[in-house]
């Protein structure tokens, strides 16, 4: 009889490695991201060994390790390595369930641990061959035991935990490294006196279902391997949230690319999705804290940036405040309907919508194709040619239209 197991693929310093496999040179140094920020966002292996940690400032790098190689985040690249590397888990696995931008969870049916093991092996070969970076895997029964899993031996390991070996890794395994439970709910276990995962496992299911929240016996249920299903229709998402933080400056249009080009990223998010935002928020961020913000209500829902960057730049132009000095914007999309939904007016709006709407998926497809910033809006360009991260190249593609 098959099982229904879960393999948990997570991307090695991921940000750090795609770096790396994007400049041959730096492969085996120590790498740390977030220059723009001026504090570590990432950090490759070789970095972490030093002393290196997250959020730690860059002028104390730069004073204590020298010899650290500080890299801009070049957050283009790292989605697009995402989502090759969850195109390579699609083709040995029925299901994948997008996780973050360096992990991911695939379904594998069957009775057999060697053919998992087979799997996992594949898998990592081919992301390692292909795109120049390593993962760690795990395997077994559920979610949280896969992640348990895939903690075990990093980088570059692959773990597979059964119902006959799962105490020996839950014993090992402190309350806190278990996905889920967050620090306060750590604190909390840890007042009861439940140190380890085996500790909350091996609770009477009474006790578990008196004292403790949803999520805490849903937890408990994974754990002792009993599959939870959890909602993962993405209509019920109240938001998709894109911002960048930049070098200071007041200038008008540079601050209004970064927000094009946030837009832009969250769109494409949503049709990814496959989801309309009838709500569009956007904010500003001076260099002494202040937010700007404001709101725009759509008539027609739509994820295509075009349609809705005349409204961004009214309101946009409504809220800046030329004697202020911006470091950040964001957009959030809100309010959704799903992507089959639309609205048809008199006047045949819901054709134009639609329309637009199709450019953008036929611009989707080059992007997966040649990188993010093979085609894009010109109100991004000063974002692009500001973050380094594009290069204007040849590309050998049909005329789509106007552009906007």
């Amino acid at each position: 009889m098959n099982h229904t197991w879960v393999i948990h693929i997570d991307g090695d310093a991921f940000f750090a490695s795609v770096e790396a496999a994007n400049n041959p040179r730096l492969r085996g140094k120590p790498i740390v991201t977030g220059h723009e920020r001026g504090i570590a966002t990432a950090m490759s292996y070789q970095a972490k060994a030093l002393g290196v940690t997250r959020g730690m400032p860059m002028f104390q790098i730069r004073k204590l390790f020298p010899q650290v190689i500080i890299a801009k985040s070049d957050y283009d690249s790292y989605e697009l390595y995402s989502k090759r590397m969850i195109n390579i888990v699609r083709r040995h696995v029925s299901e994948v369930h997008e996780y973050s931008i360096d992990e991911c969870f695939g379904i594998v049916l069957t009775d057999k641990l060697e053919k998992l093991q087979e799997i996992g092996k594949i898998i990592k070969k081919e992301i390692r061959s292909e795109l120049y970076i390593t993962v760690t895997i795990g395997i077994a029964l559920t979610r949280v035991l896969a992640k348990v899993a895939s903690k075990w031996h990093k980088p570059d390991g692959l773990t597979i935990i059964t119902t006959e070996t799962a105490d020996e890794f839950l014993m090992r395994t402190q309350i806190g490294a278990i996905w889920g439970i967050g620090r306060q709910g750590t604190i909390a276990l840890r007042d009861d006196d439940i140190q380890t995962a085996y500790d909350l496992k091996s609770l009477p299911r009474e006790l578990i279902y008196t004292n403790y929240h949803k999520r805490v016996r849903e937890i408990w249920h994974e754990l002792n391997g009993q599959k939870v299903e959890r909602d993962t229709d993405h209509t019920h998402s109240k938001s998709i949230i894109r911002s960048r933080s930049f070098p200071q400056t007041n200038n008008k249009e540079i601050v209004f690319a970064e927000l094009s080009n946030n837009l832009e990223i969250a769109c494409k998010r949503a049709r990814s999705v496959g989801l309309k935002p009838r709500s569009v928020y956007l904010f500003l961020k001076s260099t002494d804290y202040r937010y700007i913000r404001a709101e725009i209500s759509l008539i027609d829902p739509t994820y295509a940036p075009s349609l809705i960057i005349p409204h961004l730049r009214k309101y946009f132009i409504d809220i800046f405040e030329p004697e202020l000095s911006y470091k950040s914007t964001g957009v959030t999309l809100a309010s959704f309907v799903p992507d089959h939904i639309g609205l048809q007016d008199l006047f045949g709006q819901m054709t134009n919508t639609t329309d637009h709407e199709h450019l953008f998926d036929t611009i989707d497809q080059i992007s997966d194709k040649f990188g993010n910033n093979a085609i894009h809006l010109a109100s991004s360009m000063n974002s692009k040619t500001r973050s380094g991260s594009f290069s204007p190249k040849p590309l050998c593609i049909p005329f789509l239209g106007v552009a906007i």
